[in-house]
């Protein structure tokens, strides 16, 4: 069988390289020296070009360890909202009477009415979902959306114990599982400055595994809480950030992951509502051609937290589009919780490559292997 279910994936050159969290790699003086430090950096940034290309797509899923919301709870989540604060949220009462006037559908239809993707696509099939209606279902998807984004995390680093990337978020610790993938995708290395030992500094790996890009479906800003926790928390850390474009990039040896945002961001309040019929203004048309380029030059592609719902047929136009072109697309992994075996079963029947996994995995436990990975690197770093 071409499609195979495993458990958890082992990150072959994808995670593992984040070990030089422990200690900063060394940058060749002698190169330096001779070459200067500028072109040294552009002959890295040429290693990087060739290197392998992982692209990752993220569903809902990814955020939820943080308290966000997935489309099948972001109704439940905007009533306890509501509930709490009847005064700030009255807004959301609207919204209210609107999804209670369509119960008498399920006399007659199976229909999920605490999904708000259904709830929206089915009013937008009735022609209802315009104007003022879709405006206070954006308002709702935006304010449920920023209520349970965690407080950013922080660390000091000029105080940190010998083994501190073991446990190296100090505050909000909801985001410490996501610290080692994240250094990861920006291929960070972090270690105490040579200059001053006490102090810690970041700096690119010098033998990144991979590079990579990022297209999510989601509108947190889950990505950008990491840019501000490098640019507040760690000197150096300012150097690399997920690139949505919204900051441009004023030295070449500046590290960016490309984040491709194809439902638009909280942070920009310009978002494409979750239904069937996706319309696309003309800026995030430019947004839906950078995802499909980058797909297209993938190498390999992990779908992380995405159950591939019925209704997102779009998405497996995009995929398709961008596979026929695609020059070597060697692997596809999907890693997604799936209770009832109906998400592998979706992917089965839309996934016929030969190298494809499905694991039914919660993204915890992914984002766990790339933290034991990293301490197994860098335990075997302070052997030798």
């Amino acid at each position: 069988m071409a499609f195979r279910s495993e458990r958890v994936f082992r990150t072959e050159g994808l995670l593992s390289r984040t070990g030089p969290v422990g200690a900063l790699p060394q940058i060749n003086a002698l190169a330096m020296a001779v070459r200067g430090y500028k072109q040294h950096e552009q002959a890295r940034d040429a290693v990087v070009q060739a290197m392998e290309h992982v692209v990752y797509l993220i569903g809902a899923g990814f955020s939820a360890p943080l308290g966000l919301p997935v489309m099948g709870d972001f109704l439940m989540k905007a009533k306890d909202l509501y509930a709490a604060d009847t005064s700030r949220y009255a807004h959301f009462n609207k919204v209210f009477e609107d999804v209670r006037s369509m119960g008498g559908i399920q006399t007659y239809y199976e229909a999920d009415l605490l999904n708000i993707e259904e709830i929206l696509s089915i009013l937008e099939m009735q022609d209802q979902i315009g104007g003022r209606r879709s405006k206070r279902f954006i308002k709702l998807l935006l304010d449920v959306v920023r209520h349970y984004t965690p407080e950013p995390p922080a660390m000091d680093a000029t105080k940190f114990a010998a083994n501190w990337y073991e446990n190296p978020i100090q505050t909000h610790a909801e985001w410490a599982p996501y610290f080692y993938f994240m250094m990861s995708l920006l291929n960070l290395a972090i270690g105490p400055e040579k200059s001053d030992v006490h102090r810690l500094y970041a700096q690119a790996d010098r033998s990144p595994p991979a590079r990579y890009s990022i297209v999510t479906l989601n509108y947190d800003i889950v990505f950008e809480t990491w840019d501000q926790f490098l640019t507040r928390s760690i000197p150096g850390g300012a150097n690399f950030w997920f690139d949505t474009g919204a900051k441009k990039a004023s030295q070449a040896f500046e590290r960016v992951v490309p984040l491709l945002k194809l439902h638009g961001s909280v942070a920009t309040g310009e978002v494409i509502a979750p239904t069937w019929n996706k319309a696309i203004s003309k800026r995030m048309s430019v947004v839906w051609q950078q995802a499909h380029d980058v797909l297209a030059a993938a190498n390999q592609i992990r779908i992380v937290g995405y159950s591939l719902p019925v209704a997102d047929a779009y998405i497996k136009y995009l995929l398709k589009s961008a596979v026929m072109t695609a020059p070597n697309l060697k692997r596809i992994d999907i890693i997604c919780r799936d209770g009832t075996g109906q998400v592998a079963s979706r992917y089965k029947d839309f996934v016929k490559f030969r190298y494809a996994r499905f694991s039914n995995a919660d993204v915890l436990q992914y984002l766990s292997t790339a933290r034991s990975r990293t301490l197994q690197g860098v335990t075997a770093s302070a052997l030798h």
